[in-house]
């Protein structure tokens, strides 16, 4: 929890003064911990919206998660053209644990009723 809880403003003596990138890979498994031990529970559904205006880090670990084992769990993420949430180079990488549905654009006449 002392990774999730610095997220937070939380403060915890065995995770300060860390390397970034141990800090940064020991939040990633506790976050896929946490979500795992829901899943263990029930099937679960998150739905995430707006991620084109995530931050950097936080959309390395939502791919991640995403990449990760997906059995009882599903990822609903909600994002504006040009994001691409898994760039055309990673897609090939995702296999059946991934699908992409692109909405067309709504024309100028339903825009506006």
């Amino acid at each position: 929890m002392p990774y999730i809880g610095s997220l937070f403003g939380l403060s915890y003596p065995n995770s300060r003064g860390q390397a970034r990138d141990s800090w940064k890979q020991r939040l990633h498994k506790a976050v896929q911990e946490y979500l795992s031990a829901g899943v263990k529970r029930a099937p679960m559904v998150f739905c995430l919206e707006d991620i084109h205006w995530g931050d950097p880090s936080s959309i390395e670990l939502l791919r991640a998660i995403c990449r990760g084992d997906s059995i009882r769990r599903l990822f609903l993420c909600l994002y504006r053209p040009p994001f691409a949430l898994f760039p055309s180079h990673l897609l090939g990488t995702m296999g059946d644990t991934y699908r992409e549905i692109r909405l067309q654009d709504l024309s100028h006449q339903k825009r506006w009723r």
